[in-house]
């Protein structure tokens, strides 16, 4: 079947938040982009952080780093790094936003926490050895359907994930919303299973370009290679022409 990219959109952390030791001096915002590139992410540092109380509330731990299968929005972020199909080695994916759960996906956002918790489990998938199967049945191997999920088209078949995986709790979320993420592929995984080495391609904002790369060379002017592989990956135009210029090569 097509082969579907992993994308993590992302803005820096608050400077004081982006270090792990205090007595180190806080990023500057292309430092801390320049550190995803070449580290990948991490979780989000700050306890009283939005997906920090979203894990807590859904029991996901240890803390992770997300990206959606296909596409991304700009609204989490001036950056974005997509990796390759095997670019997530661990962790689990979901065929919805998690964090949608808590207050935007109808009609699971109004249950309370514990029954949330119950169905992202019902419909939680190990990445390292379940990827394959639960993605021939959604979006399948069909080139039609696949360029359908692509576009961020609601699902023609089923009201939500127990279409595809009886037995798991009855809720039509993707016939009850209508904004894309409460049906598409969501992964979480930990820092070391995310593997930033295998970047496909990544944007920022054009403003930021030539003060990442000067970075990027400031810190690691010695590796050449690596150098050249981020100017040989980086697309133009930020976050929302990426997306779009990604499909055909996706559907492929």
């Amino acid at each position: 079947m097509a082969q579907l990219f992993w994308f993590h959109a992302f803005n820096r952390h608050h400077p004081k938040l982006d270090s792990d030791d205090d007595n180190e001096e806080p990023l500057t915002d292309e430092d801390a982009v320049v550190r995803v590139l070449r580290e990948g992410p991490r979780p989000h540092p700050n306890p009283a952080s939005e997906t920090r109380q979203y894990e807590q509330r859904l029991n996901i731990t240890p803390h992770r780093v997300y990206a959606y299968l296909g596409r991304t929005l700009e609204a989490f972020g001036d950056n974005a790094i997509v990796l390759p199909p095997n670019g997530l080695i661990g962790g689990q994916m979901s065929p919805f936003d998690t964090g949608g759960l808590i207050n935007k996906i109808a009609p699971v956002s109004q249950l309370v926490d514990n029954e949330k918790c119950v169905y992202l489990a019902a419909f939680s998938f190990q990445l390292a050895t379940e990827k394959g199967a639960v993605l021939e049945r959604y979006p399948s191997t069909s080139a039609e359907l696949v360029k359908h999920y692509l576009e961020a088209q609601r699902p023609h078949d089923g009201d939500g994930p127990h279409h595809h995986w009886p037995g798991g709790p009855q809720h039509p979320i993707w016939t009850s919303n209508t904004d894309w993420r409460a049906w598409t592929w969501e992964g979480r995984a930990e820092p070391e299973h995310f593997l930033v080495a295998t970047l496909r391609h990544w944007t920022c904002s054009p403003s930021m370009h030539a003060r990442i790369i000067d970075s990027a060379e400031r810190r690691y002017g010695e590796d050449e290679a690596w150098l050249l592989r981020l100017a040989e990956t980086y697309e133009e135009g930020g976050v929302g022409l990426l997306v779009e210029r990604l499909k055909d090569e996706q559907a492929a």
